[in-house]
């Protein structure tokens, strides 16, 4: 029953998705052409009094600007199905890497202890006694130490700062080497804010369903939501740099667990790689379900631009019956007065 209850909701969210993208677009199409006022910049060659303002009008014809939009929702639509699979594979990646660099670090961590922490040898050496073999091995085992410790320390905090491998705009870059057809200008942008718009879209489901869980979640709930509204300026509004995305899974996976406090004065502790799997897990139904959206962009813009098209047949039509040449009336010539 739960499983298709949620397959009628999103069903529903298909529809709802789909009849908001289009309802736009119709209202456009159905406005009036327009003539709005425009200025520019022109030099004045007579006087070189610098540059003046030169005014204009620009013909606004709703049917055209809504057929080039179209073209352009059409081409992102067929990116993003491509580019959703691409999130999805880089996604089911984050984990394994996560784990890898969690291993690496702990051998490079044991390799480091073993090393500084060597059992001194008691045996004699060729001609020497105990002591004299004791102070040799100190100091080969100081030289090789430091000579292993220089070449390991950069390894060892790479292993500490980064969570896990970010493959995601790899992928991408090596996807559309092989494409025939050409991005569009803003492809890789557009990459990285559908990145982000799944990551807050993940994190807002993940948040809803601990609220609707009740006690059982109330900890996790607390922590996730003061952790995203710490966030939120920084990481998922304004202007920032790409990756922001992997900043916020990455912040996610390297927190450590913690005594956390709700509103009602609940004391719990909290895993915080538990809520990352959770999240990374939210991210890929989101994309997929966004994939399956981009897949129905096509057979609406079909049924759109099958509609244009009528109104286009329809405008010329009764443009042509209002342009009918009308019989030239009959002038009549006063003779005398100022014209004459």
């Amino acid at each position: 029953d739960s499983s298709n209850s949620s397959e009628k909701k999103s069903k529903a969210g298909k529809a709802k998705g789909a009849q908001a993208g289009s309802s736009y677009l119709d209202a456009l199409a159905n406005d009036k052409p327009a003539k709005t006022p425009a200025k520019m910049y022109k030099p004045n060659k007579d006087d070189y009094a610098g540059e003046r303002f030169v005014e204009f009008t620009v013909d606004i014809d709703p049917v055209s600007l809504v057929n080039r939009m179209v073209s352009v929702r059409e081409q992102i639509a067929e990116e993003w199905v491509k580019d959703l699979g691409t999130l999805v594979e880089a996604n089911n990646l984050i984990l394994d890497s996560y784990y890898n660099n969690v291993r690496a670090g702990r051998d490079l961590e044991e390799e480091e202890r073993g090393k500084s922490s060597k059992s001194e040898e008691k045996d004699t050496f060729e001609g020497k006694d105990v002591a004299a073999a004791k102070e040799d091995n100190d100091e080969e085992a100081d030289i090789d130490a430091d000579g292993n410790s220089e070449d390991l320390a950069p390894f060892g905090k790479e292993v500490q700062s980064v969570a896990y491998e970010r493959l995601s705009m790899c992928m991408l870059l090596d996807a559309n080497a092989f494409e025939d057809k050409f991005s569009s200008p803003l492809r890789k942008g557009n990459f990285d804010l559908l990145c982000l718009l799944v990551t807050q879209e993940a994190v807002h489901r993940v948040l809803r369903e601990y609220q609707t869980m009740g006690e059982e979640k109330e900890v996790p709930l607390a922590f996730l939501k003061q952790f995203y509204i710490d966030r939120i300026d920084n990481v998922f509004d304004g202007n920032g740099e790409n990756g922001r995305h992997d900043d916020f899974v990455q912040d996610l996976l390297k927190a450590s667990p913690a005594i956390v406090t709700t509103e009602e004065g609940k004391v719990g502790l909290n895993d915080p790689l538990r809520v990352a799997k959770k999240i990374i897990k939210m991210r890929e139904k989101v994309a997929t379900e966004w994939r399956d959206l981009m897949r129905d962009i096509p057979q609406q813009q079909m049924e759109l631009r099958k509609a244009m098209l009528e109104k286009r047949i329809e405008k010329s039509i009764f443009g042509e019956m209002n342009t009918v040449e009308k019989e030239p009336q009959p002038t009549e010539v006063i003779e005398g007065g100022d014209f004459e």
